[in-house]
C-alpha cells in the first residue's frame, strides 16, 4: 500500500477507497458541495482537505482530479438551475444568487457581486517618466471603472 494511504500515527490504512471518486463526482453532479461529499463517505472535513491537498502527506491525486471534476459540475448544475429557473414565478433567484456566490466565490470563474483589484506591488513608478506614471495610473483608472460598471 502507498505510504500516503497510511495513518501517520500507527501505519493502518486509511479509510480512502477507490470508489469515493464515483461517489463523489455523482453526488456532485447534481450540484452537491464538499461537505456533502464527506457525508456520504464518513469522513471528516480535515481528512477530505488532507487527501485534495498536494502538499499533504495524505494526498491522493485521483481523489483530487474527482473533486476537481466534480466542482465543475456542481457549478454547471448550480447555473443551470438558474438559467433555466429564471422565468418561472415562483423562483428565488436572490436565494439562487446568494447561494452561487457563496459557494463558487473561488471557482476557476467565480461568482461574485464585487471585483477586487489587487495593486499592491505590481505597479513600479521608479524610472518612469512623469509621462508614464500618468499612463500607468490613467489605465489603473479605466480598469477600475471598467470593473466597476
Amino acid at each position: 500500500m502507498p505510504s500516503n494511504l497510511k495513518n501517520k500515527k500507527n501505519g493502518r490504512p486509511s479509510k480512502y477507497k477507490k470508489t469515493f471518486c464515483k461517489v463523489a463526482i455523482d453526488l456532485m453532479k447534481d450540484g452537491a458541495s464538499r461537505i456533502e461529499v464527506c457525508a456520504a463517505i464518513d469522513i471528516s472535513y480535515s481528512t477530505f482537505y488532507e487527501w485534495v491537498t498536494p502538499e499533504s502527506r495524505y494526498y491522493i491525486k485521483q481523489f483530487s482530479d474527482a473533486i476537481k471534476k466534480g466542482e465543475l459540475l456542481s457549478q454547471a448544475w448550480w447555473e443551470k438551475k438558474g438559467r433555466t429557473k429564471l422565468e418561472e414565478r415562483d423562483f428565488n433567484s436572490t436565494l439562487w444568487f446568494m447561494n452561487v456566490k457563496n459557494r463558487f466565490r473561488k471557482s476557476p470563474l467565480p461568482w461574485s457581486d464585487k471585483t477586487e483589484v489587487d495593486v499592491n506591488n505590481k505597479h513600479s513608478f521608479e524610472n518612469k517618466t512623469d509621462d508614464e506614471i500618468d499612463n500607468k495610473i490613467k489605465a489603473m483608472f479605466d480598469k477600475l471603472n471598467a470593473n466597476g460598471s
